[in-house]
């Protein structure tokens, strides 16, 4: 009797952890940035450090150029970086001092291109131009705002990585064979050194690399079907290695950690309909993960899932027509509360969400609280 009393409380504690834990955050607003026209595609989010004010990089399909949206606490301004069917597949870091640092494609040359922003005025440059490289690009800046960057050489099939070391541009080749390097997830570790998550297609695997100080160390962290497109990284307080990333021969959305003695700890976090598509992650201070995500096929919604220490909970954002394709999430630095740039495929806009958690949660969630509690009720009710 003691056991199944026990279990009831352990379901219904659950349930109002779930419902209280989260009543208290506003529910979604959504902005639209920038538009009409077809604007929006691979946009990129970070947060200004003192603030937490927006700053978002993405691609104007409708002009062929790279652009980039701030809000000042009041309303948002949008500025054109590089123009001349360049922009695509772009990703944003900030410095200390708050500029804005950008790795993206440059389609017409099939090169890897950065800017940066000092003083207002921007400063482009090519990094890498041999052969058709700078796909699927990921950015980090470490403690001297050095930038480093990987991304996709097409040509090769290979993952690379560039950083500048003062003078010039260092260049190297992470992984090669079996076309690997598309959807690079780039983090920097407490140490400085760089840590990559991507997909390796061939293989139909999602990879990870970490920069020893003398060499790469390269494992499969998921092999168990068409694995690792989308794959987003981030790494922990303590330098725990996080990875996001879609399913595609069930559809899913996944998630995956490095534990401390080597071994991926692995979950479907949303096996909901076709889910995980454009998988954008970020981590608490708790070391919680928060997944932003398209869901749908066709094309549908903007979906979010949070891991609360016992389940993830799945809310949607935005389903107002097609919605949530490229997003991008970060979590305010005082409140912690996410935020997500994404794409409005109905309107051909770019659209930004803000807020918190709603209360309820999603029916998926509600399932399994109220399985929990019926099972426990029945075995209260036979005792």
């Amino acid at each position: 009797m003691k056991t199944k009393r026990g279990a009831l409380v352990f379901w219904l504690a659950l349930a109002c952890a779930l419902a209280g834990a989260h009543s208290a955050r506003a529910a979604w607003v959504i902005d639209t940035i920038d538009g009409p026209g077809n604007v929006g595609l691979f946009t990129a989010l970070a947060l200004d450090a003192d603030s937490g004010l927006p700053r978002i990089t993405y691609y104007d399909q409708t002009n062929y150029a790279l652009k980039y949206a701030t809000h000042n606490g009041f309303a948002w301004n949008t500025v054109t970086v590089d123009a001349g069917q360049v922009g695509a597949h772009n990703s944003l870091a900030l410095t200390s001092t708050g500029h804005p640092a950008v790795s993206y494609y440059d389609y017409p040359n099939h090169a890897l291109k950065y800017a940066t922003r000092s003083g207002g005025i921007w400063t482009t440059q090519i990094v890498d131009a041999a052969g058709d490289v700078g796909e699927y690009t990921s950015v980090a800046i470490d403690e001297s705002d050095r930038p480093h960057i990987t991304y996709y050489d097409r040509t090769r099939g290979a993952l690379k990585y560039a950083t500048h070391d003062g003078t010039q541009w260092v260049i190297q080749t992470v992984d090669i064979g079996g076309d690997v390097g598309l959807y690079s997830s780039l983090a920097l570790d407490s140490s400085g050194r760089p840590h990559i998550a991507y997909h390796a297609e061939n293989y139909r695997a999602l990879k990870y690399a970490r920069w020893n100080g003398a060499a790469w160390d390269i494992v499969t962290a998921d092999i168990s079907a068409h694995v690792g497109a989308h794959a987003s990284l981030v790494l922990t307080e303590s330098d725990q290695p996080f990875i996001a990333y879609y399913d595609s021969t069930y559809s899913n959305l996944k998630f995956t950690k490095l534990d401390p003695v080597g071994g991926w700890q692995t979950q479907v976090v949303d096996s909901a309909g076709s889910v995980g598509y454009d998988c954008s992650l970020a981590v608490d201070s708790d070391g919680n993960p928060f997944i932003s995500y398209l869901v749908g096929d066709p094309l549908v919604d903007l979906r979010l899932a949070t891991w609360n220490g016992a389940v993830w909970v799945i809310q949607t954002v935005n389903s107002a027509g097609q919605v949530g394709e490229f997003t991008s999430i970060a979590l305010d630095p005082a409140t912690e509360d996410p935020r997500i740039s994404y794409y409005d495929r109905t309107n051909g806009d770019l659209k930004f969400a803000y807020g918190g958690v709603v209360g309820i949660p999603e029916p998926a969630t509600l399932a399994l609280l109220a399985s929990g509690l019926a099972a426990a009720w029945a075995s209260r009710r036979r005792a």
